[in-house]
């Protein structure tokens, strides 16, 4: 069996903490720092992008900057947590007040305010998930002084979807609701960094569209010229800095290779070229060579799956910004279907009054009521609704936002498909409660 010496291990380690410099880092970093500097009355922030693009090392990135740049020792500008499920059931409010008070407990004044909550936070899970008791307000109250007291700028969670999803008592858009009480108490901001799932929680209401920012970081698509530079160039940045001996240009030459088997992903990328690193010291060698990194490059399942999401994800993003972008015109007045409408369609000429209209008057039976033929709705596709909000709230009934009928669905998959339906031919209000389509987000209606 191989194994890696002291020797290799230091510089297995050493490579692994190289902070890849690339276009794309750079840009979302920049407007991570400007986020947090000046969030005017942002509450929240969503980072999203594909598996393996570079979130988490960009926020530890910007966390190093802003605590090093600090003169300050009484001041603590920004925290990371990371939003992790616990052994016993999700993670909770009470997690999240747990793990702030864990990176301050440092502070001297903080420290203070731990002594008498001691014996709460390490309560069992039971005991804190409670939140109508007097040790839960306890500690809430004990988190915002802290955080004032540390003077603290941002609050960074990666893995935010697991804080969104909360405890299964609370939607998301009430999370969100808790994150702005939070920064209107200490003036900090949240930035929650995840998967393309964070993308739903944009504006699930008005007050979460107006009081959140978004940034959208995006893996390189060597199609574009442009973007298969700075793919290329970030690849060369890693290559010059393994401890291995390496002729730099044949691996730059098959530069479609590596974009393949990351996916334009650089985490992807800088991981497949540390698991060869270890893998050539284990064989003894000091030279990198193709047959290492095929060895460890990822499977062909493996990248499947991932292109899957990545490309789901991004036709996600183009497709609902293109149909906002259509549906704010329209609002605005600036919209074509109206006026397309009337310019295309004629006016009709008005006869004088008893002048015979064109055709035959039907006779008999013809002339009396027909009956009337239910239609079938235009509307059967799949909404913007998570199907886990159904089963959070119990509520599996849907409006249709065309003719507002509404059915009882049992979603198969993460996204509700509206099924075809009969138009609705009554006006008479729907008492139930039931999901429906406010603008552009999809709310529960009572």
């Amino acid at each position: 069996m191989a194994y890696l010496t002291s020797e290799a291990r230091e510089q297995v380690e050493a490579f692994k903490s190289v902070m890849v410099k690339h276009a794309r880092l750079q840009e979302v970093d920049a407007a991570i720092a400007l986020a947090i500097e000046e969030h005017a009355d942002a509450a929240h922030l969503l980072l999203y992008g594909p598996t393996g693009v570079g979130k988490s090392t960009v926020l530890e990135r910007t966390t190093r900057r802003f605590l090093e740049e600090e003169t300050n020792p009484a001041v603590i500008p920004v925290i990371f947590l990371e939003a992790r499920t616990s052994d016993n059931g999700p993670y909770v409010r009470m997690d999240y007040y747990r793990q702030v008070l864990t990176a301050l407990k440092s502070h001297i004044l903080v420290r203070e305010l731990l002594v008498d909550l001691n014996r709460l936070l390490s309560a069992p899970k039971a005991t804190r998930t409670r939140q109508d008791g007097i040790d839960w307000l306890e500690v809430r109250d004990a988190t915002e002084k802290a955080l004032r007291t540390a003077q603290v700028r941002a609050v960074i969670i990666d893995e935010g979807e697991h804080l969104m999803q909360g405890d299964g008592r609370n939607l998301p858009y009430a999370q969100l609701n808790w994150l702005k009480s939070m920064s209107n108490q200490t003036k900090i901001l949240h930035i929650l960094s995840g998967p393309f799932e964070l993308f739903n929680f944009r504006n699930l209401n008005g007050q979460a569209a107006r009081r959140g920012r978004d940034i959208y970081f995006e893996r390189y698509h060597i199609e574009n010229r442009q973007e298969r530079a700075e793919f290329v160039g970030a690849l060369e940045f890693l290559l010059q800095r393994l401890p291995l001996e390496c002729d730099i240009q044949a691996m730059l030459n098959r530069w479609r290779w590596f974009a393949d088997g990351s996916l334009g992903c650089v985490g992807i990328l800088k991981t497949w070229l540390v698991d060869a690193l270890a893998a050539t010291f284990a064989e003894g060698s000091d030279r990198l060579r193709f047959e290492s990194l095929d060895r460890t490059r990822l499977q062909s399942a493996q990248l499947v799956r991932l292109q899957t999401e990545a490309q789901a994800g991004e036709l996600m993003v183009a497709a609902h910004r293109a149909e906002s972008e259509r549906q704010l015109q329209v609002l605005l007045g600036r919209g074509e279907p109206k006026q397309r409408q009337e310019a295309d369609t004629p006016k009709p000429t008005r006869s004088r009054v008893g002048e015979r209209g064109l055709g035959r008057d039907p006779v008999g039976e013809q002339s009396a009521m027909q009956p009337r033929h239910d239609e079938d709705c235009s509307f059967a596709e799949v909404i913007e609704l998570l199907s886990a909000y159904l089963f959070e709230t119990d509520v599996m009934r849907v409006e249709c936002p065309v003719c507002f009928a509404s059915r009882t669905i049992q979603p198969t998959g993460e996204y509700v498909k509206y099924p075809k339906h009969k138009k609705r031919t009554t006006n008479k209000p729907n008492p139930t409660p039931r999901w429906a389509k406010n603008g552009d987000v999809w709310e529960l209606s009572q």
